[in-house]
């Protein structure tokens, strides 16, 4: 942006795959806030008044944060588009960890997976993967998991609502000629040839879809990992509503400020409806 706006109120952002969060808020921050060579910055105060005022001022933001329906974590609802490999699975539970177990699938037709879809409707029990953020002893599962030390015990069960799960297509293939192992070498290059299923799902914060794809598969009677994963609406803000900013159009002024009032406006109403 060459210009210089002041600009008050939120944006959604649709994050593609392959980036962090963090990762796409620094891309914007790049955009948005170019660093000027001519800027100087003064020496920070480090006093105890200054450092109280800026715990107070976090303190203050959380505060705020908790009283948001639909942030993650604080009770709001979530839909995703989800695509789940048949018949292997990881450390992970989706396709970039490492594959820990192999299945046998030839049993499983489209229509055992229509039917074993809907049982996962409503209350579910889920244990969270062991590479995941939940915090456990003041640090994330995956800190455990990476750093291969033991995993704390703990009672990781931890009850989700499924407000609706719809399939949504199948693709079951057989292997033909080359050992069904050997294939997954060629994972990241070929999923055409690996059979799969995709759903939609409406849920609770806090919920798993790495969980609920292995869940759906084991119950299919084989194991199953998680490829794809889409969110299509987090509270008031859904990417079919054109309502979110795509990173590669974070350059284009207008469209930008036209967005974080959309968003500000949508948000205000739904907090407003819902406090």
């Amino acid at each position: 942006m060459n210009s210089v706006f002041k600009v008050n109120g939120l944006i959604a952002i649709n994050k593609p795959v392959g980036i962090s969060s963090a990762g796409a808020l620094n891309f914007l921050k790049k955009v948005w806030f170019p660093i000027r060579e001519d800027r100087t910055y003064d020496s920070l105060d480090l006093s105890q008044k200054t450092i109280q005022e800026a715990k107070n001022k976090e303190k203050s933001k959380r505060s705020k944060a908790q009283h948001l329906p639909w942030k993650v974590g604080h009770g709001g609802t979530l839909s995703y588009k989800a695509g789940a490999i048949l018949g292997f699975s990881s450390d992970t539970l989706d396709i970039d960890g490492k594959i820990t177990e192999k299945s046998e699938i030839s049993h499983i037709t489209e229509v055992d997976i229509s039917n074993v879809i809907p049982k996962f409707k409503g209350e579910q029990v889920q244990i969270p993967p062991i590479y995941s953020a939940l915090k456990v002893n003041g640090k994330p599962l995956y800190y455990y998991a990476r750093s291969g030390k033991p995993l704390p015990i703990i009672d990781k069960k931890r009850s989700v609502h499924i407000h609706d799960i719809e399939l949504d297509n199948v693709e079951l293939i057989s292997p033909k000629g080359s050992d069904h192992a050997k294939k997954m070498i060629e994972l990241d290059n070929n999923l055409a040839s690996f059979s799969k299923f995709h759903f939609s799902v409406s849920c609770s914060s806090g919920t798993y879809i790495r969980t609920l794809a292995s869940d759906i598969s084991s119950e299919l009677g084989t194991c199953g990992l998680l490829y794809s994963l889409i969110r299509t609406k987090q509270g008031p803000f859904s990417i079919s509503e054109n309502g979110v900013l795509e990173l590669s159009d974070a350059h284009k002024t207008k469209h930008v400020l036209d967005l974080i009032e959309h968003s500000t406006f949508v948000h205000n109403a739904y907090f407003s409806k819902n406090s």
